[in-house]
């Protein structure tokens, strides 16, 4: 069975800003894209080592042959090697304004690769540029 057809989809449409989405590609070259699936989805909870500290991100369940991420008008294509995982998130702002009323803006995406436990490369798309770093 082709990876994209083992994967259970929780939610029907999912909500997303506007020009933000990842298109992912399986070994078996079967795809995926965020239009139809959450990364929630496919995706489980992890802590690994960020630089030394320890971070929570929802890693892929399933190896991924390339996935490229898009947030306005950036761009970034992830080819991670044989057995890196990757994760990804949204990068936010929650605002508990006086009236007691949660205001969350979304400022970007993130996404990474994590070679045994570690990550190895991170990149932060906020809709203009690209910036990313490797460890």
């Amino acid at each position: 069975m082709r990876t994209s057809e083992q994967i259970h989809k929780r939610i029907a449409k999912v909500r997303l800003p506007k020009g933000s989405k990842f298109d992912i590609v399986f070994p078996d070259a079967s795809t995926i894209t965020e239009k139809e699936y959450s990364w929630n989805d496919f995706s489980e909870e992890a802590v690994v080592d960020y630089m030394g500290t320890l971070k929570m991100v929802q890693l892929s369940k399933h190896p991924i042959k390339s996935l490229t991420l898009t947030h306005g008008r950036s761009v970034t294509t992830i080819l991670p090697e044989n057995g890196d995982q990757i994760y990804i998130a949204f990068r936010g702002v929650a605002t508990i304004a006086p009236d007691s009323v949660n205001r969350t803006r979304i400022l970007g995406r993130v996404v990474g690769i994590v070679r045994q436990g570690k990550v190895i490369e991170e990149r932060f798309l906020n809709g203009v540029d690209v910036v990313g770093v490797k460890m």
